[in-house]
């Protein structure tokens, strides 16, 4: 049984609609810098799938750590030392010819300071290293609160979508299998494809990889952090697999955060 210590008060599974006896249970998973307030009961996703779910199936949100140490934070403001002294410091990374307005445009994570880039680089860090861990816990979860038998589908977005990834590779050394999985936005590595596959084998009806061409934090951020590894949030996975379903979104969503606010146009053509 995979264990570590973390506040049950805070953070797991917590069901929003209490006494359902549905046999179809519906799990919503946010991403990075989403560690949500403590009334938080997942409106956004609620809403937005409020035409394509019955309102009497079990709904749950998994909250999970991963949001900046905002204590932290003061310590980090970008610029504190001054506009040049921070220039002076990345002079040296910029492009033979490029200027910083174009750096800067391009990817914005180059300008900051290099405390509040490294603040940032190691926060990024400790909540990827949390979405694989508490991937691990949610499974557990399932378990316990004996939905396993359910039709489950899951819901991610961002960094959620790697924790929903290690939660049902973990799922599948117990043979259990969801119904559907929809991922928005994916800050998941695009180049573990064994890994993808067993995920799209570990579902009864598919996985739905929703990306945008338009998602600048995946494009550059992220790439940033990653060392240039792509996302599946940004292009289709290359894999060969009937439950696979690649869904570029690009004319609708507009980036990283517009996933949500526009749910029912694109899920509007599929069969939930």
């Amino acid at each position: 049984m995979f264990n570590f210590n973390k506040d049950k008060t805070k953070y797991g599974l917590l069901p929003l609609n209490k006494g359902s006896n549905s046999e179809t249970s519906h799990i919503f998973v946010n991403g990075f810098m989403s560690d949500e307030k403590e009334d938080y009961k997942a409106i956004d996703w609620q809403n937005g799938l409020e035409k394509f779910i019955s309102s009497a199936d079990k709904k749950f949100i998994y909250k999970w750590e991963s949001s900046f140490d905002y204590s932290k934070l003061k310590n980090h403001i970008p610029f504190k030392n001054g506009f040049k002294h921070e220039m002076k410091k990345i002079k040296h990374l910029l492009p033979v010819g490029a200027s910083l307005s174009t750096v800067a445009r391009l990817n914005p994570f180059m300008i900051l300071p290099t405390s509040f880039s490294s603040f940032c680089l190691e926060e990024w860090k400790i909540s990827k290293e949390n979405s694989i861990k508490y991937g691990l816990s949610l499974a557990e979860e399932i378990n316990t609160q004996k939905i396993s038998n359910d039709k489950i589908y899951l819901y991610a977005h961002s960094l959620g979508v790697n924790l929903v990834k290690n939660t049902l590779l973990e799922l599948g050394k117990q043979n259990i299998f969801v119904e559907k999985v929809f991922l928005f936005g994916g800050a998941s590595c695009i180049k573990k494809e064994n890994e993808w596959l067993n995920v799209c084998n570990l579902t009864k009806k598919g996985v739905y990889n929703f990306y945008t061409k338009n998602d600048s934090i995946l494009k550059y951020i992220y790439r940033t952090v990653e060392l240039g590894s792509t996302p599946i949030g940004l292009v289709p996975l290359g894999l060969k697999n009937d439950k696979l379903y690649n869904k570029d979104v690009s004319y609708t969503v507009k980036g990283h955060f517009e996933y949500k606010k526009n749910l029912q146009t694109i899920l509007k053509n599929l069969e939930l």
